[in-house]
């Protein structure tokens, strides 16, 4: 995560992450509001999830629960081995 975020900052894209202990949808949605982010990005998740090609429950709920927009990534096959 050090590697991205800074990766992303040198490209001039104010990135941050956290690692937070808590219900992860309502913990996701109230830090996106409280840090005004313009966009929040996270993994499909769920090894089953991205097997099937959908997307996991936690993304699925922050994506409609959210008032800003929300990018799922899916990682790449080669990434998945």
């Amino acid at each position: 995560m050090d590697a991205l975020a800074l990766t992303l900052n040198r490209r001039g894209r104010k990135a941050t992450y956290r690692v937070e202990v808590a219900n992860p949808i309502e913990k996701i949605l109230e830090v996106a509001k409280k840090e005004d982010v313009s966009l929040i990005a996270m993994s499909a998740q769920g090894a089953k999830a991205m097997k099937e090609h959908h997307i996991g429950s936690t993304a699925y709920d922050v994506a409609n629960n959210s008032d800003r927009p929300v990018l799922i990534l899916r990682p790449s096959k080669m990434a998945m081995g």
